[in-house]
């Protein structure tokens, strides 16, 4: 009888203890603080983005090259087209020459003697016999000559400043380039106060030395111009004046 009563003593202290066995596979319980925390540090922003910084030195090394190829291209173009501009200039045509056959030729005479003439034309060189010459005479040059439409000007007064604008038409023979448009402010007493210029908005053309403008006219052709004043308070202006400047290159 003490056996078996010492046999179930013993296996109520084992079930006993078994039950407060901490069991080591289960993880430990995790705070809500602890929680939070680790949350806060994993949801941070990194303190030297790697990725982004790589990716936007990509992009801009990418852009980089752009430029550089845009750039070297239009250090290629001007030569090129300064070239194919020589061969299609055509040439200034100087004089008229009368031949005895009814016609008559235009063009420069590069060479004359006693027998015969040479003349550069539109088309090439000619020689011509001059016992068939009847009259030789000089063509006045063409000149640009622009003048302002006078139903497009607009001049707006305001306290402070003056605002002109309108269009000009070269009616001239010749192209007109780097055409620009100037006004003269004038007191009372005939004095200019100061002047101010601004280049037309007309054609692009490129010349023999890589020079590009856009302020050109053909003749026939018709160009915009807006040119804004500023007038101190101190100034009193009465009237204004106004001059075309073209310059002539081929």
């Amino acid at each position: 009888m003490r056996i078996i009563l010492k046999i179930l003593f013993l296996t109520i202290i084992i079930i006993s203890c078994s039950t407060k066995k901490v069991d080591l596979d289960t993880e430990p319980e995790i705070l809500p603080e602890e929680i939070t925390d680790t949350e806060a540090t994993n949801n941070e922003s990194p303190f030297y983005p790697i990725k982004d910084s790589m990716e936007d030195l990509q992009y801009q090394i990418n852009e980089l090259k752009a430029r550089v190829t845009e750039y070297e291209s239009t250090l290629h173009a001007p030569s090129l087209n300064s070239e194919i501009l020589k061969l299609i200039k055509v040439p200034q045509l100087k004089h008229e020459i009368d031949i005895d056959n009814g016609t008559m030729i235009q063009g420069t005479i590069l060479q004359e003697n006693s027998i015969e003439l040479i003349v550069q034309t539109r088309i090439g060189q000619l020689r011509i016999d001059k016992a068939h010459v009847v009259n030789i005479r000089e063509v006045e040059p063409f000149i640009p000559e622009i003048t302002i439409n006078e139903d497009t000007l607009e001049e707006q007064i305001s306290p402070n400043q003056l605002n002109f604008s309108g269009s000009l038409t070269n009616v001239g023979g010749r192209r007109g380039d780097f055409i620009r448009i100037i006004y003269h402010l004038w007191e009372n007493d005939t004095k200019i106060i100061f002047s101010d210029s601004t280049y037309i908005n007309g054609n692009s053309v490129i010349y023999s030395n890589g020079v590009i403008s856009d302020a050109c006219l053909n003749p026939g052709e018709t160009g915009t111009f807006d040119l804004l004043v500023a007038i101190p308070d101190s100034i009193n202006v009465t009237y204004w004046t106004k001059e075309i400047r073209a310059e002539v290159f081929e």
